[in-house]
């Protein structure tokens, strides 16, 4: 059975922790197709992993298991889980990685139990990467086929752990945040379009500086502050031909504003 893995992680590529995670998929299903989702994951932020883990699921076909390390606790007494939601399933550690996708209607959380990994014959050789000696074992059972998401374990609520934080409605706008940073500098807000009042005109103040509204980069001219709603369906703030990130000295979590037009 030719299933389907992704990966989402804060290893970065530098060495090769991503590597022999697809290893060790690959000596239990070799033809498992395996994609990468990011390694870019800030460090030790498991909410940011949960950000995009929630938000890839409709671009993939029912049975793709999705795994997320990003385990600042890896060693400890901290559990891994299993979900599964609208037919696909996640894989990751008990701190917030899978809280999202848990949160949604029909979501159903599993704690991984020992034994489940013992009857696949998967151990940890240590403390210190359970991605490769545990979840990219299970991963690959699953993708397979072999191994029922009903026999991983009992049914619990995971940790909700570090939370992102929530855009609001306020009486002149929505008040967010950044809650990521893309490579070309675009930063990403926590405002989701469907917040917005189609009939009004907007603007975000991020650092006191604003950027317009905008339907494209491009719209505006080169090295121009614009604010739009992007692929993901989030208010980003953007220069064109440029990295916002850098000429406003701003990252993740920074307070992010949308103001409407006073004439609406």
């Amino acid at each position: 059975m030719r299933g389907i893995v992704t990966l989402t992680t804060d290893f970065g590529l530098r060495d090769p922790f991503v590597a022999v995670m697809k290893g060790m998929i690959l000596r239990r299903a070799p033809d498992a197709v395996i994609v990468d989702v990011t390694h870019d994951i800030a460090p030790f932020r498991p909410a940011e992993a949960g950000f995009w883990l929630a938000r890839i699921p409709p671009y993939f076909p029912d049975g793709t298991v999705h795994v997320a390390v990003v385990d600042p606790g890896v060693g400890t007494a901290r559990g891994l889980l299993a979900a599964s939601c609208d037919g696909q399933l996640f894989l990751g550690p008990d701190n917030g990685v899978l809280a999202e996708v848990a949160a949604r209607p029909g979501a159903v959380v599993r704690r991984i139990a020992a034994a489940t990994f013992e009857a696949i014959g998967a151990a940890a050789g240590g403390t210190t990467f359970h991605g490769r000696d545990l979840l990219a074992p299970l991963a690959a059972e699953l993708a397979a086929g072999r191994l029922p998401f009903a026999s991983l374990g009992a049914a619990c609520s995971p940790v909700l752990g570090e939370a992102l934080p929530v855009a609001r409605r306020e009486a002149a706008g929505i008040a967010g945040a950044v809650v990521t940073v893309d490579r070309f500098g675009n930063l990403l807000t926590n405002i989701d379009a469907a917040l917005l009042d189609p009939c009004r005109r907007w603007r975000v103040e991020i650092r006191g500086r604003e950027a317009w509204q905008a339907l494209a980069y491009g719209e505006a001219p080169q090295g121009t502050l614009v604010a739009l709603v992007n692929a993901w369906g989030l208010v980003e703030v953007a220069i064109s031909a440029g990295d916002a990130a850098t000429a406003l000295g701003a990252g993740r979590g920074e307070p992010a504003y949308l103001h409407y037009r006073p004439e609406g």
